[in-house]
Parts: C-alpha cells; structure tokens; sequence
C-alpha cells in the first residue's frame, strides 16, 4: 500500500482480504502452542508466526521454509509457508506450496480456500474451473460455508457468469448474514456495473449486523473513500483508533485520506508515527510520502534510518537502493548491492537490482549474466524474465525479446506491462493481427482500463478497423482526453482523409506539450498532404513563440524550411536548437548533413563530435561519422566507429552491413567481412543491400559460386527499381559472373552497370576485369 494513494484508489475487496489472511493467520497460528519447542522444527514455526504477525512475509516465508526442511511430511508448515507467499504476492509459490499442504491433507479446508483465493487471482478458464473445484470440496464438509461459497462466486464471475454469482452470493449472505466478506463481495459486483447506490446500502447492512467490529468500521471507512465521502471515512477511521490508537491499516487509510482532502501536514505526523513505532510493513510509507512530496534529501534519509535499523530486512534495503537510484546516486546504490552480494551471493533481490542498474548503464552483458542466475534460482521468476526482454531490445534483438515477454505473460498473464510492450513490439514489426490477438486475450479485469483502450486501438488502427477503432477511442475519451487517444483520433480522421477534423485534436495534444514528437509530426504530415508547406511552418513558428528555447521545435522548423528550399533559414533554425540544448541529436544530425552536403567534411565532424560523450547520441553521432570517413577515404577511421556501434548494438543491421562492407571492400579482413555480413543476413533475410554485401565479402575471399548466387539474388530482388548501390552491386556482379566463367551475362551486366553510373571507381574495375579475362 502507498503512502500518496488516493482514497478512490483503494479497493474494498483487497482490503477485505487483507484483513481475513490475518485472522487466518491468527487462528492456525495457534495450533502450534503445544507444540514441543526444543525442536528445530518447532522454532522455525515459533518465529515464522512471530514474522506473520508484523506482516514481514519475506522472513516468515524464511522460517516456514526452514520448517519444512526439518519435516517434509507436516502439512501444516506447507500451509503457513504458502500464507506467507501470499503476503509477498508470488503465487506461483504459494500456489505451489498451499497444494503440497492438500497433498499431505486432502481435508484441509484451510488451505483448499486458500489456494482457491490464489487461483482466482488468474483468469484462464482452467485455473478458474480448479478453483471450483477446490471450493467444492470445502462444501462437501461444510454445505454452507460461507468463504467457499464466495470462491465458488468469485470464479464465476471471472468466468463471466455474474447472475450465478450474484445467487452463490446471496446463498452466503443468507447463510452468513454477518459475513462481511460475502458482503464485500456483493458490494464489488455492484460497484463493477457502477451501482455505488447499491454497493453502499449492501455493506451498510452487513455493518449494522456487526456495529462493534473494527473490521466493519474499517470496510465502511474504506466504502466512504470510494463512494467519495472523505469525511464520513475519516470518522470511521478514527473511531477504529479510539479503540486501538495503534491499528495500522486505520493510521495508513487515515494519513492517505487526510493527504487527499489537502491535509498533508497532519498526514506527515501520522506517517512519521508509523515509521517509528513497532516494526511492520508500513514502516516504509514515511520516506514514501516524504519521496512524493518532493523532499527527496529527506526520503533519503530515512530510507537509510530504516536499512540500518535492521540490516537483515531485504525489503528496507530494496528501498534504498530503488531511492538512491532514483535520486542518481548510482555509485551508494552499487556499493549496497555489492556489500549483499558479497554476503550471498545468491540474493536474488540484489541481483535482480544491479541487473536494472546495469541495463540503465547500458552494460548489457552484465545485465544479462545477473538475470540468468535470477532465473537459476528461481526459474519462474517474470520480473527476470520481463527484465531480459528489456535487455533483447536494447541490443535489438526483437524475435528474442518477444520470447522473453510470451514467457512473461506464460508466467502471469495479469503482468500487463508485458502485455503491452510484446505489443507494441509486434506493432513495430507490422503484425497488427498479432497484437491484436494478444491484447483480446488480456484478462477480463483488466480490459476496463485506459492502458488496454489505449493498446487495442493502437492494433485496430494497424490492421485497417477503423469502425471499432472510432468506437474504442470514443469509450475512451468518455473517461479521459488522454495524449494517445487523442492522437489516435486525429491519425483516425487523417486516414479519413479529413486533415480538417484531425487537427483540433493534435493541436490539443501541444497545448499540453509543444514539444510532442508524435503530434508535432502529424501535424506537419496533414499540412504536406494539403500541399500547404507556408501554413505549417506558421503553425511551428506559433508554437515557438510560446516555447521559444524549445531545441526540437526549432528542429522542425529548420526541416520544413529545407523542405521549402531555405537552407540559410533553415541551418539558423537547427543552430538555435543546438544553441538551447548543445546536445540535442536531431539538429546536430541535420547541421553535419548539411555540411557534409556541402562539401564541408571538417565542419560536419566538428557538429557531430561533441556528441561522442553523449549517451543519447553517440551511436548515431558514430554512424554519421563512419559515412563522413568513408566518403573521406578514411576507411579504418569509419570501421572503428562501425565497430563500436556493434559492440553496444549487436543486432543493429545497417552498421554490420556498412561494416561488413568496408572490411571486404577496403581490407584484408574478409572472414570478419563475411561474419558480419552473415550476422546481418540473419536479421534481414530480405534486405536487398545486405544480400549485396554478403555476395561481395564471399567474391573477396575467392568463394565466387556463392558470390555469384547472393549477387543474382540482390539483382532478382531489385529488379528495375534503382536506388542507392544498385550500379555497384550489378559492377560486383558483372565479375562474379566473369570469375564463374560466363564472360557473356558478364558483358551484359556491365554494360547495364555503365548506364546506370559510369563513374564509380567499380565501373573501371569491372571493365578492366571483364576486358583482360576477353583478352585472354
């Protein structure tokens, strides 16, 4: 739970739950007191209920796994361990663990609705169809209980059969009429077709059956804060307090409701009462809310108070390491991290961080070994494998990230962030079917919200659905004018063709930002299309006027006066853009373009040097540099910036291509030249300039068989069409052939070359090829 979290946030039904896994807890808690204490087995148990207690999951989860080390065949410490995975949300483990303990004890209706609770948390029919199961089974000991009876109706309605759950429902509340889970329950169906109405008098009811109960007072409190009556919550809270001033979850929902109607200094006393009173897992929300209100020095600091309160607690010391990092205090972070690591080398926690950190300092290969002993120890782990995805597209390895994510989802399909990023990978590659599909198949909980709107219109729009698009993003917009619903309605009227009716909507979108790539782009696309070039730059020239050091309109600018033939105007734009932000890549690009246009070699690689020490630019300043040394003659100067580009991006085709291309051209290192060129075939199968490259690396290395087949292919692929190396790539042909011995199709060829540019150094070597071997 967060510290800022507004009260509307809050769910009932997670609260509910939280409180009844504490009563559980309690009462199986207790079947241990006889138990004989000299024993390890006995200990372990002692101090995992002491763990649960304090809510500290991670070290009950510890001692419970002690315990079934020292008595595999007690099914009871099975079930505490899997308690203590459900506080720490892995259900995998707990799902693992709650179905030992019914291995060992068929009858333990304990842990049949608690794994049932755990299942439910899926979506898959199958999963959904156990936990019927699992709830039958409680039944056919106790028709009537009340918790299996809500399990029976939480899976149906996932399954989306809500009238049986509202009966399965209704069954418990006349079973149990004090039963406030049941009672929550029905209040969710309600509040899940927006009766806040009826939500409200079906838990008012069930409260006025218990108007002593803490609990009760809390779920009304908790009611209040969703139905939008802050002061009516804060009443409940604070009479749960009144009779117990230290109940957490009251101080956390009061502190929270207090910080939502702007009462932020009472809500810091009582966050900062928390985290100095007993230990427990809300000790943290101080520095949280300290963090969130912007005093970071101060977060900081507490963060640290907490870490060295106890230096064994793994989450204190997750947090500090996830605020230094957001703090850039890099280097605190690391040492942390590496002082566990030292300790234990298989800390997983720690790895899984320094893998993050690596990631964000481009150190790939590190990254990558820390998540791969992640997933050594704990080989369902969808953080390591969401975490490699990362890592596959950095270095863009698309097919492999894609595999990350699918394992992901495989893992836990309600991992949405992985939803979305396979996604938008498969948009990227131009497979809106997939992504599509992908995204029909999200969990149903999960399709209300604007991140699944968002996404499955992004696929709409890729494969063409314009009419379910128009209805997604109008459900959307219902509930929120957001960046990418707007522009997904503008790119909708633009596929329309009605540039009129798309601009009001991208125009909206740079209110809020000016400097918007995505609507900044359309923009300027719908004015081309129209044919009204002057109107545009008007257009950016406004907005400059609002935002006038702003580097990318300035770059924009600078575009469309190229586009209309003011290049003096234009390198001013660009030179301002440099001017307010020195750094700024896409100026600094287009300033040695035009150089280089020019003439001008010195002064383009003077534009794109300074950007060598650019994380954001080096690579592009690298690539834009090796094109400056060739055309120079410079060639081992433009191979050592391909080669670093390869070193950082292994799967970037254009630089092993280009690389492969001067190494087989220009040196003697053809096995390299064919090793990159190979590599850059795997990615691009198709790519005409890549089937090129590898024919010329294999006629340099004297393999002429294979030259000429990858050189007959680049020239099938082409075509008529001629664009940029086609006159090289028939010359390179021209004398694969004649190698090969066919002096005919090698004139044939040449003398087509020759049309096409006479004046490459190629077409002499060709011709004095093909003309000797005639000779001869």
């Amino acid at each position: 739970m967060s510290a800022g979290a507004a009260s509307s946030g809050k769910s009932v039904m997670k609260m509910c739950k939280r409180v009844s896994v504490s009563l559980l807890v309690l009462i199986c808690a207790g079947g241990f007191a006889g138990c004989d204490r000299r024993s390890r087995e006995a200990r372990y148990v002692e101090s995992g209920k002491q763990y649960l207690e304090k809510k500290d999951y991670a070290r009950a989860a510890i001692q419970f796994n002690g315990a079934v080390q020292s008595n595999p065949n007690n099914a009871e410490n099975y079930y505490q361990l899997g308690l203590a995975e459900i506080g720490l949300g892995d259900y995998v483990a707990a799902q693992r663990a709650l179905s030992m303990t019914i291995d060992l004890n068929p009858k333990h209706m304990g842990a049949q609705l608690k794994l049932a609770e755990v299942l439910t948390a899926a979506n898959t029919p199958e999963l959904l169809n156990e936990v019927q199961e699992h709830a039958r089974a409680v039944l056919q000991a106790s028709p009537d209980d009340p918790d299996a009876l809500d399990a029976m109706a939480a899976a149906e309605l996932k399954l989306g059969n809500r009238e049986e759950s509202l009966k399965l429902l209704e069954r418990a509340g006349n079973k149990a009429p004090a039963h406030l889970q049941t009672a929550v329950m029905r209040a969710a169906a309600q509040l899940a077709v927006n009766d806040k109405t009826g939500a409200e008098r079906i838990l008012r009811q069930a409260v006025e059956k218990s108007p002593d109960s803490q609990q009760a007072r809390m779920i009304m409190g908790m009611l209040d804060l969703v139905v939008q009556k802050p002061k009516d919550a804060e009443a409940q809270f604070r009479k749960v307090l009144e009779k117990d001033p230290k109940h957490a979850i009251a101080l956390v929902e009061l502190a929270a409701t207090l910080t939502a109607t702007g009462r932020k200094n009472e809500a810091e006393q009582i966050y900062r009462r928390l985290a100095y009173g007993p230990a427990s897992q809300y000790q943290p929300l101080y520095g949280r809310y300290l963090f969130e209100e912007g005093k970071q020095r101060e977060a900081v600091a507490e963060f640290e108070r907490l870490a060295k309160l106890d230096p064994k607690d793994i989450n204190a010391r997750t947090t500090l390491v996830a605020a230094y990092f957001a703090t850039r205090r890099i280097g605190e972070a690391r040492a942390v991290l590496k002082a566990a690591l030292d300790n234990n080398p298989r800390d997983v926690p720690a790895l899984s961080q320094r893998s993050q950190l690596n990631i964000v300092a481009g150190s790939y290969a590190d990254a990558r070994a820390d998540l791969n002993q992640v997933l050594h120890y704990n080989t369902d782990s969808d953080k390591a494998h969401f975490l490699l995805a990362t890592v596959e597209r950095a270095e863009g390895s698309a097919e492999k990230e894609r595999q990350e994510l699918a394992e992901v989802l495989r893992l836990n399909p309600q991992f949405f962030a992985a939803r979305v990023a396979l996604a938008r990978s498969y948009l990227t590659a131009n497979q809106g079917h997939a992504a599509l599909d992908l995204m029909d198949r999200t969990p149903p909980d999960q399709q209300k919200g604007l991140g699944f709107i968002t996404y499955h219109n992004w696929a709409l729009l890729s494969i063409g659905d314009l009419k379910g698009l128009q209805t997604g993003i109008s459900g959307g917009l219902a509930q929120q004018r957001t960046r990418d619903l707007l522009l997904q309605q503008a790119l909708l009227n633009q596929r329309q063709q009605n540039e009129a009716a798309a601009r009001p909507f991208l125009l909206e979108i740079l209110k809020n930002n000016p400097e918007d790539p995505g609507a900044l782009n359309f923009l300027i696309r719908g004015y081309i299309a129209e044919k009204k070039l002057p109107a545009a730059i008007d257009e950016i020239r406004a907005l400059l006027i609002k935002r006038p050091q702003s580097a990318a309109l300035q770059y924009h600018l600078g575009v469309l006066l190229v586009a209309k033939g003011e290049r003096k105007e234009a390198r001013d734009a660009f030179t301002a853009a440099v001017t307010h932000n020195s750094q700024f890549v896409p100026s600094r690009l287009a300033l040695a373009a035009m150089d280089q246009a020019d003439g001008k070699a010195d002064a383009a690689r003077q534009e794109l040097e300074p950007l060598l020490t650019s994380k954001a630019g080096e690579l592009s300043a690298r690539m834009g540099l090796s094109i400056i040394e060739a055309k120079a003659g410079n060639y081992p100067k433009a191979i050592e910036h391909l080669r670093k580009i390869v070193d950082a991006q292994p799967n970037n085709v254009i630089a092993l291509n280009n690389l492969a291309y001067l190494l087989a051209d220009h040196t003697d290192q053809t096995d390299d030249a064919l090793k990159y060129a190979q590599k850059a075939k795997e990615l691009a199968p198709n790519d005409v300039n890549v089937e090129g490259t590898i024919g010329w690396a294999y006629f340099r290395k004297g393999m002429y068989g294979p030259a000429l087949q990858h050189l007959q292919d680049a020239a099938k692929r082409e075509g008529n069409n001629v664009m940029e190396g086609t006159a090289i790539r028939r010359y390179h042909l021209a004398m694969a052939y004649k190698k090969a011995g066919d002096g005919n199709n090698a004139a044939k060829i040449l003398n087509v070359a020759l049309k096409l540019d006479p004046n490459l150094p190629e077409a002499r070597i060709a011709s004095n090829m093909v003309a000797e071997a005639s000779e001869r």
